[in-house]
This record gives C-alpha cells, structure tokens and sequence, in this order.
C-alpha cells in the first residue's frame, strides 16, 4: 500500500503568470486608460477610458504625464464612499461610483490575456506537472485570470472550484477532481447573482475563453451605466440590442440580472460571498506539509490573506515544522515582508523567478 502523498499548498500571485506575459498588477494600473488594440465595441471602449481618466482628474488631481493613481487608490476610495452611502467629491455620488467601478473592473479584464492564446512560457507548465505528480496539492491563487484553469485542461487535471455552483444552463455543477483551485478574489468565469445568491460559471471552453466571453460580450457593463455617466444613447443601445449579452447576462435559476464579485485591488474587500472558499482555504493550509508562495508578494492591501496565513500557521500544533518557500522576481520589499511576516531566513525567498527556480529547485523541492 502507497503511503500518502506529502500535502503541499501552492499559493500563487500575479507573478506566477507574469513568464506567460500576462500583466502584473502595476501594469495593470499603467495600461488602465488605454483601449485594448481591437478590442470591439464601437466607441464603449473609447468611452470607459475618457470616464476613468476624468474621475483620476476631479478624485487625484492627474494630469496627462502624471504617474497613474495606484488600482489600490482607486478602488479603495470608490469601495468605502460606496460603503457608507457617501459621495467622492460634488460629482460622483454612490450610484456613479459603483458605474465607475464596473467599468474599472472590465477595463482590467480586457487587459488580461485571452486564455485561448497559446502560453509561451513552458516553466509554469512544468512545475504544476511537477509537483501535481509528486504531491497532494491544493492551489490557492488571488488572481482573477484563468491561467492556472488552462494549464489544467491542457494536462488533462480535473480541477473544482471549491464551491458549490451552477452552469450556465442552470444544472449544478458538481466537484469533480482530486485538485482543488480556491480563488480568494474571485474569477472571470464566475458570475453571480444577487437575488438567488447563485453562483454561474461560464464555460471557458465553449465560450472559447472565458475573458473572451466577459469582455466581448461586456457582460459586466450595464447601458444604464452609459446615461449615468453622460454618455449618448447610442452607447446604450449597442449593449442593449446584442441579443447574446442579454441571455448570458441573466442568472439561469431565477432570471435576475447577473453581476459579478470580484474583490478588487483595495483596502476594504467585500468577501462575504466567498466564505466557502475561504473556509475550504483555511482548512488545506492548515493540513498541508508544507506551503509554496510562487509570484505572490504578500502587499500590505490583502489584510485578509495575511490574516489567513498568520492564524493558519499558529493553530498548527506544531508551527516551526511547517516548511515555507518563496518564489519571487527580483523584489526586495516582497522578500522584506515575507522575512517580517514568518521570519524565513534568506535560504527560503528565491529571486530570480520562476523560470529558474524549475530549472535549479524543482528537483531537489520534489524529493
């Protein structure tokens, strides 16, 4: 009889999809006011990009040249005027506010790599390969994309979300697959309701890439929106008449309007919805072995991640045993609070990214 598989916790941030080109978060918060190159739309585009860029002018005081306020910055004084039923200034009142944030949260999406696009790095392949043929692992990841869901499929790795959901059809889905992925922030495939409090996910295979879906079909974005923020009717009516956005944008079980919940870049994150997903997080990394950061940099905004952490690790019986390794690129203040937070010697904080570490650690992390 086998004896059981070591349980490791691999906890991923933006980081570990930077080798497949796609954007971390401060050049997220770069690109913000650029419309994608051929991203559709007719103008909505156009539109998002002149909103954000008059909300930074009246909110921050930027001026072109400027660097752009930090995505923290801007969604934090959105979330908590929005909180507290308060305006942001005499031009934005909450129900401007939270226009502004839908619209923030698509711009970002378009931004993020279309996953039916082929992944040029072949590094974070194998070192999920890897360590998915020699351990018991549980993912547990703070990025929206669906990278990580990608590289699964084309492994042939059944993966569950961790949460009970349903189809877009309305069926249940079931939790299928001995590796679970536990999304923290949320995720572009999963749609939610708040009437029903449902969670949909959408099909990224059939809807040839979940981005894809979201964005094309601009399933987040609302033509009210639009009139609110001052645009023409005919912004509107693009949205309104693409039959497509229309039947994808309602919850299957009760036919109300699908939103989203997304936990943005921001001080004051709303996870009430994700409850299940967090406790099913806190239970993996309290039962594994060992826990691998790989391009997660630990910022000073996820308080709520690194609550998780710190308690996970002092209800263990024994909490010097755990072993902790770090993977970063070239990020000293990462490193920095890393050492502050479980004081890990300078051994166990690699570097130089994770292109190298497959090449120089994976072997030896894999015995």
């Amino acid at each position: 009889m086998e004896s059981p598989k070591t349980k490791v916790v691999l906890l991923l941030g933006a980081g570990f999809s930077a080798p497949s080109d796609l954007l971390t978060t401060r050049k997220l918060s770069e690109k913000l006011l650029d419309t994608p190159v051929g991203s559709p739309g007719g103008g909505i585009e156009e539109f998002i990009s002149a909103t954000i860029k008059k909300f930074w002018e009246k909110v921050f005081g930027w001026m072109p040249g400027m660097a752009n306020p930090s995505l923290e910055d801007h969604f934090t004084q959105i979330d908590m005027a929005t909180k507290s039923g308060h305006n942001l200034g005499c031009d934005y009142d909450p129900t401007k506010l939270h226009a502004i944030r839908r619209l923030t949260i698509h711009r970002v999406l378009c931004w993020l790599k279309n996953p039916d696009s082929p992944f040029p790095a072949d590094c974070v392949d194998q070192v999920l390969r890897r360590l998915l043929q020699a351990f018991d692992v549980t993912i547990i990841t703070t990025n929206w994309d669906t990278h990580v869901e990608w590289i699964l499929d084309a492994q042939c790795t059944d993966f569950n979300y961790g949460v009970e959901q349903i189809a877009a059809d309305g069926r249940p889905v079931e939790l299928v697959g001995n590796v679970s992925l536990l999304k923290l922030h949320g995720c572009v495939n999963m749609a939610y309701c708040d009437c029903c409090q449902q969670w949909t996910i959408l099909n990224y295979r059939l809807l040839h890439g979940s981005h894809q879906a979201v964005v094309k079909l601009k399933l987040l974005l609302n033509p009210v929106d639009f009139l609110l923020l001052g645009g023409d009717a005919g912004l509107a009516d693009l949205l309104r008449n693409n039959p497509k956005h229309e039947v994808l944008s309602v919850c299957s079980a009760c036919h109300a309007r699908l939103g989203t919940r997304i936990a943005t870049f921001t001080y004051r994150k709303d996870l009430q919805e994700y409850h299940a997903v967090w406790d099913a997080a806190k239970t993996s990394l309290q039962l594994a072995d060992k826990w691998l950061f790989a391009g997660y940099s630990m910022p000073e905004a996820d308080v709520e991640v690194r609550h998780l952490l710190k308690s996970t690790q002092l209800a263990r019986r024994e909490p010097a045993k755990l072993s902790i390794d770090v993977v970063l690129k070239e990020d000293c203040e990462a490193a920095k609070r890393y050492e502050r937070f479980f004081g890990l010697p300078h051994g166990r904080i690699f570097q130089d990214g994770i292109g190298e570490w497959a090449a120089k650690r994976l072997d030896d992390y894999c015995r």
